[in-house]
């Protein structure tokens, strides 16, 4: 019977490490695939900004097509592209319905799990 027990709280303890361990990881390998498609998606971008001297139009699907983004079914990329202002995106990978979400900035340069920016036409009223 006391092996069980120990048996019991060893699986609880292990379960509890592993999950205290996940939550604490970086997120470079909690969302390494996310990222890697991410990266390739901003060298694209960016590739895209030198030679039109402009960040793609959020709603010019055409061209975020041929920057390899991906769509789901009701039309909207994945990672979803939000151009924040003329010199400035994110892309933003969402998962369920509430923020914290990963999503890349240009101006930070950085890949944060965090909530993201608000593009400025929001802001301006």
């Amino acid at each position: 019977m006391k092996k069980v027990i120990y048996l019991i709280l060893g699986l609880i303890i292990a379960l509890l490490l592993g999950i205290i361990i996940w939550f604490n990881l970086p997120i470079e390998l909690k969302y390494k695939s996310e990222i890697e498609y991410g990266n390739s998606l901003i060298d694209n971008i960016k590739k895209y900004k030198g030679e039109n001297q402009k960040l793609p139009e959020e709603g010019d699907w055409k061209t975020l097509k041929n920057l390899h983004f991906n769509f789901n079914e009701i039309g909207s990329t994945i990672p979803e592209y939000i151009l924040i202002n003329d010199e400035e995106f994110e892309l933003v990978f969402v998962e369920g319905f509430d923020p914290p979400y990963l999503f890349y900035n240009s101006k930070t340069n950085k890949w944060n799990y965090d909530f993201p920016s608000i593009p400025e036409r929001f802001l301006k009223e």
